[in-house]
This record gives structure tokens, sequence and C-alpha cells, in this order.
């Protein structure tokens, strides 16, 4: 038999796939989660504001909360998008500064100390991202390099001893684990869950956080590749007032490329690339979107009392 691999593998109708993953979310949140709506953090990219749509039409804008979390490495841009997403959808939203967090924790202090092993005069005023070399161009081998900019804008590639790479990744994920933290502090205040934005790719490369990005109750587009994110985000951007709880049928507006940050170890430009060109040999399956099984398996069988039951109605 001969296999073709063809766009068209990531063909499907964002209309019912809308439907279904909005019917898995209400029956999660009532027969798995007990809780009557959901947390996210938007960050002004597609995959946060994809989720905060689905979420909406779920449940309606007044179960959901978004958490916009800036930190000192923070695109400004990133919280205007964030905004503009939650305003879109009428949902409520607050502003979590995580800078002093994790100042506190040395996670600045501690990626700088580890740069410096290559670059002595990195410092105040400079900029950093870890990058990888596109695997299609250097044989099949993903060597990573640190790109640093001094505040006069000259910029260096310099290769990374495996030791230093490995200390800037462990404290830029300082991130991600101190955004959960925010986020599962809200979903216990409110008795809400947390929505995770992992995608499909992200989780075929590994390219999240474990603890971090990686964690959350229910993981709505985590079965969907980034093509296919996109075009949910079109179908989402121009849904019903009724759908979306504003009348405004503006499309979603949202960064399409991060900024550069050591958090990034791979570039949009490659990620979107291999999106594009790396498809499954038929189209994939679409399973329900992922609840976590630890707490799934603590929650199987259990029972609430009718005190506590009447607060897990999400609708």
């Amino acid at each position: 038999m001969t296999i073709r691999f063809s766009a068209a593998a990531l063909d499907f109708d964002p209309a019912a796939e809308t439907d279904r993953i909005a019917g898995m979310i209400r029956e999660s949140l009532r027969k798995d989660l007990r809780r009557r709506g959901l947390v996210l953090g938007l960050s002004g990219g597609i995959d946060s504001s994809v989720c905060a749509g689905l979420a909406v039409r779920a449940l309606g804008p007044g179960h959901v909360f978004a958490l916009l979390m800036p930190e000192a490495d923070s695109d400004p841009e990133s919280r205007r998008l964030g905004t503009s997403v939650a305003d879109t959808f009428g949902i409520e939203h607050t502003v979590e500064d995580m800078a002093p967090m994790l100042a506190a924790m040395g996670c600045y202090e501690r990626r700088d100390a580890f740069i410096r092993q290559v670059e002595p005069d990195y410092g105040a005023g400079w900029a950093s991202k870890i990058v990888f070399d596109n695997g299609l161009t250097t044989g099949g081998y993903n060597l990573s390099s640190l790109v640093v900019r001094s505040p006069d804008g000259e910029e260096k590639k310099l290769r990374l001893p495996v030791e230093t790479y490995l200390g800037i990744v462990a404290a830029t994920n300082m991130k991600q684990r101190t955004r959960k933290q925010l986020e599962y502090y809200h979903a216990d205040r409110l008795n809400y869950a947390v929505l995770g934005t992992p995608n499909r790719l992200e989780y075929d490369q590994g390219f999240f956080v474990k603890n971090g990005d990686g964690a959350a109750d229910i993981k709505p587009i985590a079965h969907l590749y980034k093509t296919q994110v996109y075009k949910l985000a079109e179908y989402l951007a121009f849904l019903p007032k009724s759908a979306r709880g504003r009348q405004r049928r503006t499309p979603i507006r949202c960064r399409r490329r991060r900024k550069s940050s050591t958090s990034c170890c791979l570039t949009t430009r490659w990620i979107f690339a291999f999106t594009h060109w790396t498809m499954p040999c038929r189209p994939p399956r679409l399973p329900r979107p992922l609840v976590s099984p630890s707490i799934r398996s603590s929650l199987s069988g259990r029972t609430l009392p009718p005190s506590a039951r009447q607060h897990a109605i999400c609708t």
C-alpha cells in the first residue's frame, strides 16, 4: 500500500470539533472534577486564545477566569493582546505580576550566572535566547546554541556546553511552574478547574515543562496539531455573540511569534515549518480533551456530600 503525505491529513470540521470539545469540557467538570468553571493563563498566543474561546463556548464567559502573568522578560505586547482576547470573549481577568516572585526565588540571577559561563559580560540590558539549528539542514543533529544581544545591539551566537544549557533551562522553567501555582491558587479560590493550553505538536516534541505548562486538569487542544489550532481560531473568531458573550465579531488577535527568550527552546519559525511538513500517514484520531489521570483516579467512585454537590454545577 502506498502512503501519501498530504495536508488533507489535517483536515477536520472546526464547527463539529468545537461542539465536541465543549461537550467534553462540560462533562469533565460535572462528572470527574466537580468544579464550577475554568481558570486559564492568557499569554496572547494562539493556543491560549483558542482555549479561552473553547472555554467560553462550553460554559459561557461567566464561568471562565483568565490570568495575565507578565514577568521581567515578557513582551509588553503579550499583555495587551491577552487583554484584548479576554475582552473579546467577555472573560473576567486579572494581572499577576510574576517578576517579584521570580526574583525572590533567584530565577533571573541563576539564569544569568549560567549565561556568564559562556559570555562573561552578560548583565543588565542584555537579552538572550536558546535556539536549535534546523535538523533538516544539519544532518539530523539538533545542536543548542545561545544567542545573546548586548545593549548596543550586537548579537553573538555561542555554543552551549551541556551543563550550561541544563542550568539555563532549569532556571527559566521556574517561570512556567510559578504560572501554574498562580492558576491553581485562583482555581482553588473559585472552585474552578485549570485549563491547560499545550497542543499535540508540543506533546510529540516534549515541548512543555513538567509540572508547568504540562500541568492542568483539562487540556482541550492536546490532540490537535498547530495547523488545526489555527483553523479552530478562525472559526471561533467569528462565532455569534450568543456563543462568545460579546457582540463584536472581530478576529482573535494574538501574537504568532513569541518574543525571544531563554524559555523558548525552539524558534517559532521552526515549529511552524514542522507543523506543515511533518504530518501523520492518515488523519489523526481526535480523542476527548485530556483530563489529568491522577485527578480522574482520585475522584473515581467518589460521591460529594449534598452540601458540596450544589457547588459542583458548572453551568
